[in-house]
This record gives C-alpha cells, structure tokens and sequence, in this order.
C-alpha cells in the first residue's frame, strides 16, 4: 500500500506540472506625489486634439499632425480603452476604485489627468495581455516620512503602506476587474514607476537622506514583490527645466546616481523629465509643475512607457544576462522536478514489480522472459546491439 500511494503521488506531481498556467495580465505601479496624481489640463487636449488653441497656448512639445488623435473615438468623445485599467484609491474617504483607462477619471480631479493616459495607451499597444495600472499617487507626500521604506530607520511610512493595499487590492479583485475568466490569472508585475521629489526638495533634513531613503525605497520594493530584478523607471525632478535652482539639481543627481547604481544591474533606469517643461510664454498655469500642460504630460508619459518597455525587452547585454540566468534557473528547477519526478515514477513501478514478484504474482520464467525480450547480443567485431529478443539459429 506504501508503494502504491508513492505512485499516485508521483503521478499527481506530473499531472501538476503539466497543468495549464492561468491567463496573463501585466500590471505597471505608477507611485509618487502630485506629478502623478495629474494636473495636465483637460481643456489643453482638447486644444491639441481639435487644434483649435482656444487657451492661447499654440507651441507644442509633440509635432506631427495626429498625435493625440488616439485619445478620442470616431464619434468625437474621449476614448476608453478596453485591454488597458486603472485602479487608484486617491482620497482615503472617497474609496478604492477601477475601471477602464480614459482621460477623465484618473487625474488629480476631473478636469486634468496624469501620466497614466499616455502610458496606459503605449503598454496597451505593446502587450497583447490586458493591462492594469496601479496608481500610488498623493501630493505633499514626502519620502523621508510618508513613503518611507521599511528598512529606513525610523517609522515607516503610512503612504507605504497604502501603496502595498493597493497593489493587493488589486490581486484580490482581478476577477472583477477584468472578468470572471481571470479569477485564476497569472499576474506579473511589470515594473514601477516613480515620480516624486518635490515635497522633499523643501526641506532641508528631508533633501539630505532623499539618496539613501530611495536606495532603500527601491530594494525593498523588489522584496516586498519578491522581484529582485524588478524594472523601476525614476523620473527625473524636471518640472523646472532648464532653469533648475541648484537645490533642485542636487536633487536629480541623486535620484541619477541611485537609478545608475551598479549593484540593480541594469534593471534601474532615470528618465529625465526636464527637457518637456516649456519655459517659454503664455504659460498655461504658472502654478502647476510643468505648467499644466497637456502635451508636456503626454510626452511624459510615453518616454516613461517607452523606457519601461526597453528595461522590460530591450535591455543592455548586461540586464539580458541577468534574465536569462533567471529564465534557465527557473527552467532548470523544473527540469530537476521533472527528471525527479520520472525517477521516482520508475522506481515505484520497480518496487511494485518485485513486490508482485515475491508474492507470487510473477512466475519466474514470465521474468526470465521478460529480461531476455530486452536482452542484448554480441555480433563477430564485437558491437553490442539491442535488436530485440535472441532468436536460435542452426550453424551450417
């Protein structure tokens, strides 16, 4: 009876392995501060969508007639993708919600949207799978208190862990996100984005651990998603542009040097941010980062997708290096289940043969049979063969 449940064992394993896997969802986390929450105006996109510049402001950072045409469907309305949601709790009293991605329902409020438009849109193009982005965003949140990491001395931050719920909010709804045929869904998290800086930038204590506080907010976002090799996107504190203080500049040099650290091997990028801010007159809202404007934000979001895509594809010899020594490790850990399995499959048949054997079930001469039907012969030079059973023959 031992030998017999070793057997089903075995053969439940196989049974296991070859199930199928369930089907494949891509999520993104856009986390940060009011950057990300959004604050582009909706009034400019529809300026640049109709061309008709009704606020004044005709210079734009994306040329090319039919650039933001996607953005509305063929009945003049804002466009909604269906492979492409977003889930966002942005007031802690207003509720965690999801949907599918537009233009008007993710922002800081309903006239003005954030980065997740344009990055929703290029990642929906770009993986056959549904996407969901998850949006971690409040302003005047610091990283030195509200985002702090774990492994920071100190307490760690609240918004910490609001942004780990709504990763897990996420997960747990997935089946009412995208439908009852998810409920089983094989999920990857395909990287992080991280906009943030301001709130830090204005106080002095806070400026000066930002460097560390990120290290750390990087290294243990990887292990609280147990994704060592996790793409993370950092966006460069640009909302200046050119005109940056020195304050600020020392900012984007740490964020820089932690993106470039050696030790992320690649799977760490910085985006900068600056070169989009328009300096130049009318400007569209003085007193929102990078003026509040529409294709500065557009153009935002597709440079962070675009480089989330090459960390997750196109990555130097380096980081391909590094996911492949991860793809065959995984295979090789299946292959050792496999050939263990097949081994132990084997011998429990063995065991119970013998088993049979020495009951009685098995004469001896049906084993005797049975080795010689495998049995193999010599030829006159010596080569062995395995043609069969040994078949009598009459010398002449």
């Amino acid at each position: 009876m031992k030998f017999f449940s070793f057997f089903l064992l075995s053969f439940h394993t196989i049974i296991a392995l070859a199930k199928k896997r369930g089907k494949p969802v891509k999520v993104f986390i856009l986390a940060g501060e009011a950057n990300v929450e959004g604050y582009a105006s909706l009034s400019h996109l529809h300026d640049l969508v109709t061309g008709q510049h009704t606020l004044n402001v005709t210079e734009t950072r994306l040329d090319g007639p039919g650039r933001y045409q996607h953005l509305r469907d063929g009945y003049g309305q804002w466009s909604t993708r269906d492979d492409v949601f977003v889930t966002y709790e942005h007031e802690r009293h207003s509720g965690w919600k999801y949907g599918p991605l537009d233009v008007t329902h993710w922002g800081a409020a309903p006239n003005v949207f954030g980065p997740e438009v344009e990055f929703g849109h290029v990642m929906g193009n770009a993986y056959v799978e549904p996407v969901i982005l998850v949006k971690a965003a409040w302003g005047k949140r610091s990283l030195a208190k509200d985002f702090r990491p774990p492994s920071a001395t100190g307490e760690t931050g609240f918004q910490w862990y609001r942004m780990q719920t709504g990763i897990a909010n996420t997960f747990a709804q997935i089946a009412n996100i995208l439908g009852e045929e998810y409920k089983h869904a094989d999920i990857d998290i395909g990287g992080i984005v991280w906009w943030h800086g301001y709130t830090d930038l204005w106080n002095q204590a806070n400026a000066a651990e930002y460097e560390s506080n990120l290290e750390h907010f990087v290294r243990d976002l990887r292990s609280t998603l147990h994704r060592p090799l996790l793409p993370i996107v950092i966006a460069e504190l640009g909302g200046s542009g050119a005109n940056a203080s020195r304050r600020e500049i020392r900012m984007r040099d740490a964020q820089q040097r932690v993106a470039n650290l050696a030790e992320w091997n690649y799977t760490t990028s910085y985006v900068r941010t600056a070169s989009f801010a328009v300096p130049s007159k009318p400007f569209l809202d003085i007193n929102t980062h990078y003026y509040g404007r529409a294709d500065t934000m557009i153009a935002i979001g597709s440079a962070l997708a675009t480089e989330m895509l090459r960390l997750n594809h196109l990555g130097p010899p380096e980081f391909r290096k590094s996911q492949l020594e991860s793809d065959l490790s995984t295979f090789g850990g299946f292959l050792q289940t496999f050939f263990t399995t097949c081994i132990a499959v084997v011998a429990a048949v063995l065991i119970v043969l013998y088993s049979l054997y020495k009951n009685g079930h098995i004469s001896r001469g049906k084993v005797m049979r049975l080795r010689n039907s495998f049995h193999c012969r010599k030829r006159d030079n010596g080569t062995v063969f395995a043609n069969g059973p040994i078949r009598e023959t009459t010398m002449a």
